[in-house]
């Protein structure tokens, strides 16, 4: 079984998307989570998420969204 590392973007409040309500967005890296969501946004800034925040140990929360890195499993190809 294969891991990918994994990171679960929480909102305190839902967003529409495609007419939809949504609280929980999932990303490959934390970069990505930029790619969808400004700085304003979350509530927090790239490089401070990058090089202050340790979602190894614990969670990340502030009055927007809650950040946790998980592992995804996958099965082996073949």
């Amino acid at each position: 079984m294969r891991q990918t590392k994994i990171y679960h973007v929480e909102l305190k409040e839902s967003i529409v998307i495609d007419g939809e309500p949504r609280k929980d967005f999932y990303f490959g890296s934390k970069a990505a989570i930029y790619d969808t969501f400004s700085p304003e946004q979350i509530g927090i800034t790239y490089n401070y998420l990058r090089s202050n925040v340790h979602l190894d140990k614990q969670e990340y929360s502030n009055s927007k969204c809650t950040i946790r890195k998980g592992l995804l499993s996958r099965k082996k190809k073949g």
